[in-house]
């Protein structure tokens, strides 16, 4: 069996080791540090002027249309309950987040909220963190999502950075440079911070619990006898520590450590009694940064991540299981600056693992036979569930290899360029492992003279299981190389910017050589930023997901079997398999083409920008499932379609200590499906017609259905950023969203003696969510400080109905913690 598991433990001292070395250090290090005080002094001062020329920057990148920057000072204010990275985009309005995020049912969860950027799917966007992707290559249908069955997901990224560690995160919604490719959506790229030239550090913790929470869910009496994570989070209490360290070597060299861990306990219904749900996240980032000279630098970075989940199933006897899911990361980062311009390589490997530890391998539904059997629990009156679906593992391997180049502005005539191009190889890998052979028995049937024949499903003299399915235990691997080249030039004459580039892509396993034509322009009306046009059309090709080669399973084979007047049964026989081929044979990769304009303008100190973003997604993965004969086939195919458009307007201005940020996005998306792993595209019967559904009493094309999530047609935002008497610091981000039609199957329609598959819409209510960050300086003293941290969420107790079964999103909730820093 293979285990994962001996790294929990490591993970966890090695990191309290480093909260120990925060809490007592301090004193020893300054000691230790004497010799650097006159070089510290120097360093603050410089430190000083770098900080007020990042700022500098970061403003005019906000003028850009289609990319946005949010600082450290921004990320550090931010009301981010989960400390990710997603969440801290909630104040963009471009950005769609999962309905189920903000649920009522998930008090307890500590992944990551899901998001859309641009039409893609969640799973679309590119993840990077200091270049390096960060994207699950093989199933992120949802951590939380993994139950006892045999699915295996992750999330959308492999490991959960707290935002402590960054230095900015930039986000591309439209005319995204050549140098990033793999998505559909968005590229959302996240900077690590460098160690502070003088030795400090952080501590800081927060604290939540369902007493400082109101919970609405549709069904109160369900929701209060929840025993699974689908049914809701009655009673939590949740924990996030985080922690870093820096410690200068020397005047060209730093190191900074940091841990962070995040948990909850959710006490939940289970048999007869309670039985705590446990989740632990928690993550090690160590980097070395060091300045060679004046022109050489290099960074090396370490990051040990792990998730663990501690769950069972409702009603079911010895269904207990544990979700392990490690991942670890090494990067290299070396930066020249030439006369000609700067390059930059970066080298990187990854591996991330998902396990599955289960009590049992075999299931049972027993019959509770009118009260008369052994098997009287749970609270169904005709059945009783026992086991487990066995053990399960899945691990994905990345090497990587980044070379770029960026010139210095080179004059040719009347224009200027600035050249960009680079080159990348990725090799992904993929193993999955079903650890058991497994068997559910169901259909049970009592028997008072039944035998026991030694082929499972039998309780003697009592009952016997009639029909059962089983699959054998399999181990199936599969990899990719890629290559990716780009060019770009960026070319000025006078008021006027081209910026011609393309993106080549090819992998091994899917074969196909992809190129992505980039063009933005850029026209400076009056020579000085007050009024600037842009346009772009652009190509971006999506990536596979090495998943779809390892879910090709054995079959599912069903059995039936009799019994005689003696109590003797037969031998199982099959009667039925069910197969899964996703082949990428054949298959094209992914792509979305977009048209982008836009303007922006300064008036009056207020920074205005309009964008127009249109999306044409084609060729995505979708799955397909037809019967033939007696047996069903599931395949994949590029039938997946989306179309997307949306206007973006964003407003801000800064006024002393007070900054103000106003933005709106109206957009509408079609889609022909959900996700990767849908499965209805054809249904389960080669009878339905999946080209059309029924709709609101008509037929319609599918691709005409209203997109089931993240699909707000009007988002608006509002953030406040606030210091009063240089101790008090206040945030607010406000999020609307107007109302939402959603769509759930209802069975299926039979029209003009041919089946479709029947939708109806449910309404997905309006809201206004106001999140609130207040933080209170109690003492400052030379390089130490104690603050009081609160973070309310949903601080006006919105009620909004958020999922098609009615219920509620989150509301008011409050977070008590604390940061020293030192």
């Amino acid at each position: 069996m293979v285990k994962v598991r001996n790294t929990r433990w490591g993970v966890f001292l090695l990191g309290w080791a480093i909260v120990a070395l925060l809490l007592s250090g301090p004193a020893h290090a300054v000691d230790a540090l004497d010799d650097l005080k006159d070089k510290e002094k120097k360093t603050k001062i410089d430190e000083d002027k770098v900080l007020h020329l990042e700022e500098v920057e970061v403003e005019a990148d906000k003028n850009q249309n289609g990319k946005a920057e949010l600082s450290q000072q921004e990320l550090e204010r931010m009301p981010n309950s989960s400390g990710s990275i997603t969440e801290a985009l909630k104040g963009m309005p471009n950005v769609q987040f999962d309905d189920a995020s903000r649920s009522s049912m998930s008090g307890g969860s500590i992944v990551p909220p899901k998001i859309s950027i641009s039409g893609g799917k969640y799973y679309e966007n590119n993840f990077s963190i200091d270049g390096i992707s960060n994207n699950n290559r093989i199933d992120p249908s949802g951590i939380d999502d993994v139950g006892s069955n045999t699915t295996l997901g992750g999330e959308a990224e492999n490991s959960f950075l707290n935002t402590d560690l960054l230095d900015s995160i930039t986000v591309y919604s439209s005319n995204v440079p050549a140098k990033y490719g793999n998505f559909v959506g968005g590229v959302v790229d996240a900077k690590t911070r460098k160690p502070a030239d003088v030795f400090g550090g952080k501590v800081s913790w927060m604290h939540t619990r369902d007493t400082w929470a109101n919970h609405r869910p549709a069904d109160r009496e369900k929701f209060e006898d929840s025993s699974s994570d689908s049914n809701g989070n009655p009673k939590f209490t949740k924990n996030l520590v985080s922690s870093y360290i820096d410690i200068p070597l020397n005047h060209k060299a730093g190191v900074m450590l940091s841990y962070d861990i995040t948990n909850s306990v959710i006490p939940l219904r289970y048999m007869e009694g309670l039985k705590d749900q446990y989740k632990t996240n928690q993550t090690i980032f160590g980097k070395l940064a060091v300045d060679i000279d004046s022109k050489n630098s290099l960074d090396f970075s370490v990051t040990l991540s792990e998730y663990e989940a501690q769950k069972f199933v409702n009603e079911m006897k010895d269904s207990g299981y544990d979700i392990v899911n490690p991942s670890k990361k090494i990067a290299l980062l070396y930066e020249h600056e030439a006369k000609e311009g700067t390059y930059t390589l970066t080298a990187a490997f990854a591996e991330t693992e998902l396990e599955r530890e289960s009590e049992a391998s075999e299931t049972f539904n027993w019959t509770k036979g009118g009260g008369t059997t052994s098997t009287q629990w749970g609270s169904s009156a005709t059945t009783a569930k026992e086991g487990g679906f066995g053990d399960s593992y899945r691990r994905e391997r990345d090497l990587s290899f980044l070379m770029d180049y960026e010139s210095v502005p080179v004059a040719s005539g009347p224009l200027t360029h600035v050249f960009s191009l680079g080159t990348s190889y990725e090799y992904v890998g993929g193993r999955y492992e079903r650890l058991d052979d497994v068997s559910s028995y169901f259909s049970s049937k009592t028997s008072s003279n039944v035998q026991d024949n030694g082929e499972g499903g039998i309780i003697a003299n009592e009952q016997y299981a009639s029909r059962k399915s089983s699959s054998a235990s399999q181990i199936r691997s599969a990899h990719y190389h890629s290559l990716g080249y780009y060019l770009q030039d960026e070319l000025n004459w006078g008021r006027v910017t081209f910026r011609p580039g393309a993106r080549v892509d090819y992998d091994d396993l899917m074969e196909n050589i992809n190129v992505a034509p980039r063009f933005a322009a850029e026209y400076d009306v009056l020579g000085d930023s007050g009024l600037v046009f842009t346009a772009g059309m652009n190509r971006y090709y999506g990536t596979n997901l090495l998943g779809y080669a390892l879910r090709s399973t054995v079959p599912l084979r069903y059995y039936s079997r009799t019994i005689d007047a003696g109590g003797n049964l037969s031998s199982w026989a099959e009667y039925n398999s069910s197969h899964t081929d996703y082949s990428l044979d054949g298959l094209n990769t992914p792509y979305s083409d977009e048209v982008a304009v836009g303007v922006s303008t300064e008036f009056l100190g207020v920074d205005a920008s309009l964008n127009y973003v249109k999306r044409q997604a084609r060729n995505q993965f979708a799955t397909q499932s037809q019967k033939i004969g007696s047996e069903y086939f599931k395949t994949l195919t590029n039938d997946g379609e989306t179309k997307y458009w949306g206007y973006t307007l964003l407003l801000e201005k800064t006024v002393d200590n007070h900054h103000f940020s106003l933005g709106a996005t109206y957009s509408d998306q079609q889609t022909n499906f959900s996700d990767y792993s849908d499965e209805k595209n054809d249904g389960s019967s080669s009878t339905i017609n999946y080209d059309k559904v029924y709709y609101n009493g008509k037929l319609i094309d599918r691709s005409e259905l209203p997109a089931a999530n993240y699909n707000r047609p009007w988002v608006g935002t509002f953030i406040y950023e606030g210091t009063f008497f240089d101790k008090l610091k206040f945030t607010s981000v406000t999020r609307y969203q107007s109302e939402m039609d959603t769509i759930s199957v209802k069975g299926t329609e039979t029209v003009g003696g041919e089946k479709y598959y029947k939708y109806e819409d449910s309404t997905l209510s309006e809201s206004i969510i106001w999140d609130w960050k207040i933080v209170y300086e109690v003492f400052a003293h030379n390089s130490q400080a104690m603050q009081l941290d609160f973070v309310v969420d949903n601080v006006f107790d919105e009620t909004a109905v958020i999922d098609s079964d009615g219920n509620r999103c989150a509301g008011r909730q409050l977070w008590v913690g604390s940061t020293y820093t030192f």
